[in-house]
């Protein structure tokens, strides 16, 4: 009876000792095709990690792709053919979840399903939530569209389109590169090339689901050597991931979301395309020591007990 309620009190222990872990925040990059997830701390621009993406998953036929992120969950899409696909990689307990799942969107005139370049989530609490993509704009398609999806909560991927699906579109002359929702304000964030008058204009546009631009920012960098493949939020900054064309150098530029500034940047190693961007607080499963000695006392206790 005493080592039944020993192990019971173990059980309930141990489910409250991660309950108030402390937390880290990071950015995510995808670079292709070298498949391969980047770890970047944000405030130093050091790679801190690198992710191996696995066998099971084949290399990317496009260099842009959609990565979001809900504090302990990585979501990518890949474009696998003519289609697109989730992936989903626990960052917390380091493994990759059963997939891949199929990311419906709708044909471009060439009848093959529009690529999808950004993705963002609102998570639910339960582990899933709502997921939304945007997509390229190819010169003769629709434009881009904005998607949602609903992600349920489950080891395996279940992941039900709406019904609306899409829900939304850009300007037609925006084509998005990139995607990213701030969870700490609901905001969505669409990085894109404006293709209007006599050269393409790099865009950040603040806009709804519906695709209604809020707010339209142009960050300081020229258009004809840098090219704009993700966007991310961390500590409550907002970044977005160039490539300098002529260098084939990849680097990440914290941007003023109020005035579209270049605040700082720093370059990644590496000289492969960047396809995506993400951040967030990580969530740390580390033991509070409060928890530590509840558990030393409440063992100590029941062993006095077994010895009487």
């Amino acid at each position: 009876m005493i080592w039944t309620t020993l192990r019971l009190t173990i059980v309930a222990f141990a489910v409250g000792l991660f309950a108030a872990a402390p937390c880290s925040a990071d950015l995510f990059a995808v670079l292709a095709p070298d498949n391969k997830i980047l770890r970047i701390d944000s405030a130093s621009g050091t790679v801190t990690q690198t992710y191996a993406i696995p066998d099971f998953i084949p290399v990317s036929g496009s260099t842009t792709s959609g990565l979001a992120f809900d504090g302990e969950v990585l979501y990518m899409s890949r474009r696998l053919g003519t289609a697109d696909y989730l992936f989903r990689y626990d960052v917390t307990f380091d493994f990759w979840y059963p997939g891949p799942t199929f990311l419906p969107t709708i044909p471009n005139p060439s009848g093959a399903p529009q690529p999808i370049s950004g993705l963002g989530i609102t998570p639910d609490g339960f582990g899933g939530g709502n997921l939304v993509a945007a997509t390229r704009n190819p010169a003769g398609a629709p434009p881009s569209y904005i998607f949602q999806y609903q992600v349920l909560p489950g080891f395996f991927d279940i992941v039900l389109p709406d019904g609306n699906n899409p829900v939304g579109s850009l300007p037609p002359t925006m084509d998005a590169h990139g995607a990213d929702i701030d969870i700490a304000t609901g905001e969505l964030w669409i990085t894109a090339t404006e293709f209007a008058g006599s050269a393409p204009t790099l865009r950040l546009l603040h806009t709804d689901l519906a695709g209604n631009v809020l707010q339209t920012l142009s960050p300081g960098l020229s258009p004809s050597s840098n090219l704009i493949r993700g966007l991310g939020f961390d500590n409550g900054s907002m970044f977005i991931a160039g490539r300098n064309v002529s260098t084939s150098t990849n680097f990440v530029y914290e941007i003023d979301r109020t005035s579209g500034a270049v605040l700082r940047s720093f370059a990644l190693p590496g000289t492969t395309t960047l396809a995506a961007l993400t951040g967030g607080t990580v969530f740390v499963p580390v033991p509070e020591p409060a928890s530590i000695v509840t558990i030393a006392i409440g063992l100590a206790g029941l062993w006095g007990r077994r010895r009487r």
